[in-house]
């Protein structure tokens, strides 16, 4: 009865260490760090799914060497952990010096990992208050900014938060069609580098991509001095549809870490929108002409809030919940919206939503 009476409340100590978590990745460590005080293992580490299972990453307990790669030990014990219905993780613990776990351990790593689950729902919900918080920041810094160059400088602040970017750089492109990028990494714990330069010539992905007028998506991004290998790739243009200005066409350059999951599409609109409206600060505004006014007149009033709101950059889930629709109205009246301004992406529609801001 003791010793039953000493495991739960060990328990109960580490959920409580879970549970104290904001962030999904500590959380994460925290349970690997909870199951090597729960069961005395030598080892402990939680692998990160996609929605599909696939491993997307390999998260060791908080304040230990990062684990890069999980042993085949023979003793391994594998447990899921489960956010209403879906395994988001799995939890490895292994090489106990008993040579194997006992049931009533096993038992208890289910209880952990189910609080873990928990912890998770309630930290992805902090973090997207937090994401919605830092894009109504974003967008507040850009609008309040007078020069071109400070809205610029407000957006490059506030991406890597808004992306989650493991680099966040510049590339310009030469009148040769090459391209040089330049910029920093996210902080570093190991005290490395964080400045990141590269050259490239004229014919690779990333050099198409600078010179191109939309948003370039890159599956990755390596190379540099010194040399880094980056996770998915976003390049985008700083003044869409310019021609080189003195042989110079800018962009902004995000990458996310090896092996994260890539942003959403909804997402890379965003940030697209949001690049694209610190373009035009200070820049002369193109009026919109009678075929910009004919095209408004004829929106319903519902449409005329539709593309404000879709102008400052909320998804449709915001919209839905602004205007008491549900997200699957708001999709296809984005949708018929879409059509009725003959357009094809939200980033037109925003484009539209300035020039009128001019005109109205």
């Amino acid at each position: 009865m003791a010793d039953i009476e000493t495991r739960l409340r060990r328990l109960l100590k580490v959920n409580t260490a879970v549970l104290g978590h904001l962030h999904v990745r500590s959380v994460l460590a925290r349970l690997a760090a909870s199951a090597l005080e729960l069961t005395g293992v030598r080892f402990a580490a939680v692998r990160t799914l996609d929605a599909d299972g696939s491993v997307t990453g390999i998260i060791g307990p908080a304040d230990a060497a990062a684990v890069t790669a999980i042993p085949p030990f023979a003793d391994a014990v594998e447990v899921p952990v489960d956010v209403h219905g879906t395994i988001v993780a799995e939890l490895v613990v292994a090489d106990h010096p008993g040579g194997a776990l006992a049931a009533d351990d096993i038992e208890l790593l289910h209880a952990l990992t189910a609080t873990a689950g928990v912890a998770i729902d309630k930290a992805r919900r902090y973090e997207a208050t937090r994401q919605r918080e830092r894009w109504a920041q974003a967008t507040a810094d850009v609008r309040a900014a007078t020069t071109t160059t400070d809205a610029l400088a407000a957006v490059a602040a506030a991406l890597p938060a808004l992306t989650d970017a493991a680099f966040l750089g510049r590339a310009v492109a030469d009148a040769s069609g090459g391209v040089r990028v330049s910029g920093d990494e996210a902080e570093r714990t190991d005290g490395g580098p964080r400045s990141w330069t590269m050259a490239l010539p004229a014919a690779t992905p990333l050099a198409f991509a600078v010179r191109g007028d939309r948003v370039g998506i890159l599956p990755a991004l390596s190379g540099g001095t010194p040399s880094r290998t980056f996770g998915q790739t976003l390049v985008v243009p700083i003044s869409p549809g310019r021609r080189p200005t003195q042989g110079r066409v800018e962009s902004f350059v995000i990458s996310r870490a090896a092996g994260a999951v890539p942003l959403a599409a909804r997402e890379i609109d965003r940030v697209e929108a949001l690049v694209a409206e610190a373009a035009a600060i200070g820049a002369p505004l193109a009026p919109a002409d009678e075929t910009d006014l004919d095209a408004y007149r004829a929106l319903t009033p519902r449409e005329r809030e539709m593309v404000g709101l879709i102008a400052d950059g909320l998804t449709n889930k915001q919209i839905g919940t602004r205007l008491h629709l549900s997200e699957k109205t708001v999709k296809n009246n984005v949708t018929a919206l879409l059509h009725k301004l003959g357009m094809e992406r939200r980033t037109q529609v925003a484009a539209f939503a300035v020039r009128l801001r001019g005109s109205l």
